[in-house]
């Protein structure tokens, strides 16, 4: 089958991928060797392009930085949420001990041994996180 001559290749390189010049495989920008055949995709960057990519990191870097914040919010939320739910099951696990012991029924000595001493972990585990801060 004759090649079609008739049509323009592609480019090299765009702005969203360059194209291996041995054998033809897209990489990102940012490649410097082809995943492919191993060969060399350097090229000289312009000023324009560095000073580009330099201001992307920057703005990648705050983006990142601003989300910590936030994050950390999270955190602390999901801390003191786990640290009432550890209280409410410390509790709830004294009180079906509390019965056990009175009523002799060994299934709810079980239910709240569970309660209590797993509500008892969870404060203890949150209070740990908290006081190494």
């Amino acid at each position: 089958m004759p090649a079609d001559h008739g049509r323009s290749r592609s480019p090299d390189t765009t702005d969203e991928y360059k194209i291996c010049p041995m054998c033809g495989c897209p990489h990102k920008v940012t490649d410097n060797v082809c995943s492919y055949c191993g060969s060399s995709l350097s090229r000289r960057i312009s000023v324009s392009e560095r000073l580009r990519q330099a201001v992307e990191t920057v703005k990648w870097r705050y983006r990142m930085k601003g989300r910590r914040h936030s994050t950390s919010l999270k955190l602390a939320t999901s801390k003191l949420v786990t640290l009432l739910l550890g209280v409410a099951l410390a509790l709830l696990g004294g009180a079906f001990f509390v019965s056990a012991v009175g009523s002799s029924s060994f299934s709810e000595f079980l239910v709240g041994s569970l309660f209590l001493v797993y509500g008892v972990y969870s404060c203890y585990t949150v209070l740990k996180e908290w006081s190494r801060l």
